[in-house]
């Protein structure tokens, strides 16, 4: 299992109008992160989402910690913040 944390700061683009009082990072901005940090991780790139779940909003300024592990095509993943899974799901991935 590799492991590592980012943080979407809170003056991120995405985050005024999602939502107002109450800021969430959007889920394709956590996947851009889940993602990179796995093809950076020399696990191939990713060419499918082939499950996603969220289970509780990422925060924006508060570090996030992604887990991950390579079989064969395939990598597992799990999001978490302060302990709290906030999302988990599977991509295929290839050499190519």
């Amino acid at each position: 299992m590799r492991s590592v944390e980012f943080t979407i700061a809170a003056t991120h683009p995405s985050l005024p109008g999602h939502f107002p009082d109450n800021p969430v990072v959007p889920g394709v901005v956590v996947l851009e992160h889940v993602i990179a940090a796995v093809e950076s991780a020399g696990c191939g790139r990713v060419i499918a989402i082939q499950r996603c779940k969220f289970i509780r909003s990422v925060l924006p300024g508060q570090a996030c910690s992604i887990d991950w592990a390579l079989s064969a095509d395939r990598v597992r993943f799990v999001c978490s913040q302060a302990g709290n899974l906030r999302l988990q799901g599977m991509f295929k991935v290839t050499d190519g």
